[in-house]
């Protein structure tokens, strides 16, 4: 985006002391510096013009006042903030001024501004030049404390150096640089570190420590077979850094553990990291990390043998189960002469299991389970003795020898 002036528009008022681009070379950091964009004059045939990166340039002189109030905030604390650093500059006044608002021109960058100056140390013909806006109130904007610092393995650094909008800052004895004023929740500042890191921090209400956490790692992976075999559940110990740190080895033998390399003051990696030690047993290896790689792998191989143990006889007898007897109630069927009545059928009832037929055996007999009756109970026993039975089978009544005698 270019804004044109005609030569006769206006009024330069630096002087000739000085060639414009000579001066615009030295109040570029500062201007930078205070978050300004200033750019370099250029010359044509009959007219002036200073260009801008990109078309979405609003000016200030047509913008409602809802954002025109916020814009113009930001533009006089950052053009206090550039006439602080240039107070002992002669001509800072006129460097700073602008023909009029309509030469201040601003626009989004995330969520704050960017915010540049056009003609600047020029004015219109009898028109008095802009420099600070006056007039316009502020929004009421929440404030935070922001503190800021650098962690590495979950350590802040102290003394850590970087830029905070381009100036320079550093972290205290506890790793934090507290910022001297609060700052609106909702602005952006540029933090540059570790050289050319760059870290866009934006202040969020209720949130007063903003730390960045610079650790890097390695991942350490261990491998244990025995007889080209997995070996599952195997301890092994890893030592690095003076730490050490226990793993256990999972189905497929591996193991893995995360650890943080080393880094100086700065949170910068050193190019030379201490060796790592993974012990297994009675094997031991020994590796430095590569930097430029997050994984370290050991591969431990175990020729292990089960000894073999002869069976013992005797506890092999002792873990033999007892066979168990069933435990069982005997009842005898008896004739009238006390003998015994043998194949003869009845029904026994109990109250486990109801009514069952059995039948007695060549002596009588009948084994019934323990387990059928209730400890206590009396059981009932029905017979029916048929004429066939009475026939084959001499029941020694003393009332039917009786009979035959008169017979």
């Amino acid at each position: 985006m270019t804004i044109q002036f005609k030569l006769m528009e206006l009024r330069p008022q630096l002087g000739n002391t000085m060639p414009y681009a000579q001066i615009y070379q030295q109040l570029l950091p500062y201007a930078q510096r205070a978050g300004l964009l200033m750019p370099n004059r250029e010359e044509g045939y009959g007219y002036l013009q200073w260009s801008l990166p990109g078309d979405d340039w609003t000016s200030l002189n047509g913008t409602g006042e809802d954002i025109k109030a916020t814009v113009v905030a930001v533009y006089n604390e950052r053009h206090s903030a550039l006439a602080e650093a240039l107070k002992n500059v002669p001509m800072r006044d006129a460097l700073l001024s602008v023909p009029s608002e309509r030469e201040i021109l601003f626009r989004r960058n995330g969520d704050g501004w960017d915010i540049a100056l056009v003609a600047w140390g020029y004015k219109y013909p009898n028109q008095r030049p802009t420099g600070p806006l006056v007039g316009y109130e502020s929004p009421k904007v929440p404030r935070q404390q922001v503190n800021i610092g650098f962690m590495w393995d979950g350590q802040l650094l102290p003394n850590v150096e970087f830029l905070l909008n381009n100036q320079k800052r550093q972290t205290g004895d506890d790793g934090l640089f507290h910022v001297d004023k609060p700052l609106e929740v909702g602005s952006s500042y540029e933090i540059t570190y570790c050289g050319n890191m760059l870290w866009m921090l934006s202040v969020v209400m209720g949130q007063e420590n903003y730390v960045r956490d610079l650790t890097k790692y390695v991942d350490v992976v261990v491998f244990v077979t025995a007889d080209e075999q997995p070996v599952a559940g195997e301890t092994c110990t890893v030592g690095f850094s003076g730490k050490e740190h226990t793993i256990v080895t999972d189905d497929e033998g591996r193991a893995t553990v995360r650890l943080p390399l080393v880094a100086d003051s700065q949170g910068q990696i050193l190019d030379e990291q201490p060796p790592c030690k993974v012990t297994c047993r009675d094997a031991e290896q020994m590796q430095a990390p590569d930097i430029h790689h997050d994984t370290l792998g050991f591969d431990f191989d175990f020729t292990v043998k089960k000894p073999y143990v002869a069976p013992d006889v005797e506890e092999k007898e002792k873990e033999k189960p007892e066979q168990q007897t069933a435990e069982v109630v005997h009842l005898r069927l008896l004739d009238y002469g006390g003998y015994p009545m043998s194949d003869l059928d009845f029904v026994l009832h109990t109250k486990k299991k109801g009514d069952v037929t059995l039948k007695t055996d060549a002596d009588g007999h009948y084994a019934v389970p323990k387990d059928w009756l209730v400890p206590g109970e009396k059981v009932k026993i029905r017979l029916a003795i048929s004429s066939d039975y009475q026939n084959n089978h001499d029941l020694h009544d003393p009332k039917k020898s009786k009979k035959k005698e008169k017979s």
